[in-house]
C-alpha cells in the first residue's frame, strides 16, 4: 500500500511514502540448499532443514547461537523471533502444517518436521518467564510458554539483506515554488 502526501509551503516540499508490507503466512519461495539448510528468498532468512530435539528456552538460544551448519559453515545461527517462525506456517495444511507437502503428506523441504511446538526467541511481554511458541500440528502461535519448559527447536540465520517489515520513508524536496500566504 502506498500513500503520498505532499505539503508546500516556504519553498519546501514534504513528501511521505509510507510502505507497509505485510508478514507472508505461507513463502512460496523456498529452496533446499542441499547441505543441510533451506532458504526462503521472501523473507531472506536461511533455516535449518532439519530441527534439533526437544530442550528448554535457554538451551534452545544456547544451541542455536553454537550452531555451525553446513559443517564448517555459517556461524551466526539463532532462534527465530516468532514471526519468523510463523513464516514457515502454511494454514492450508496441517499435521504438520508447513510450507510445501509432497503427495504423502511431508514436507518436501523439512523432512521429517514433526507436528508439534517450538521455540521462538521472542519473550512474552505479559511474562516474561514464558516465551511465545508455534505449534507446526496446526498453526497456532501461542505466548505461554514457559521457559522451562522443553519444546523443539530450528535455527534460522539472517541474508545479506533483511526484509524491510513496517517502513516509513521520509524524502524532504527542496521546491523553487514559493507560495504565498493565504494561498
Amino acid at each position: 500500500m502506498k500513500n503520498v502526501i505532499g505539503v508546500v509551503g516556504k519553498g519546501l516540499s514534504l513528501s511521505l511514502l509510507f510502505l507497509v508490507l505485510s508478514v507472508s503466512f505461507t513463502s512460496a519461495a523456498l529452496v533446499d540448499n542441499g547441505d543441510g539448510t533451506v532458504s526462503d528468498t521472501e523473507t531472506d532468512l536461511m533455516w535449518q532443514q532439519v530441527a534439533a530435539g526437544s530442550m528448554n528456552w535457554q538451551n534452545a538460544l544456547d544451541y542455536c547461537e553454537d550452531l555451525v551448519l553446513p559443517v564448517g559453515g555459517y556461524d551466526d545461527w539463532r532462534l527465530p523471533d516468532r514471526n519468523e517462525l510463523q513464516s514457515l506456517v502454511d494454514y492450508s495444511y496441517y499435521a504438520p502444517a508447513i510450507y510445501d507437502h509432497n503427495i504423502n503428506s511431508a514436507s518436501k523441504y523439512f523432512p521429517g518436521v514433526l507436528s508439534y511446538i517450538y521455540w521462538s526467541s521472542t519473550t512474552s511481554a505479559g511474562d516474561t518467564s514464558s516465551a511465545w511458541l508455534v505449534d507446526f500440528g496446526y498453526g497456532y502461535v501461542d505466548h505461554y510458554g514457559s521457559k522451562s519448559n522443553s519444546y523443539y527447536v530450528r535455527a534460522v540465520r539472517s541474508g545479506q539483506s533483511g526484509p524491510l517489515g513496517d517502513s516509513v520513508i521520509l524524502t524532504i524536496i527542496p521546491s523553487s515554488r514559493t507560495v504565498a500566504a493565504g494561498h
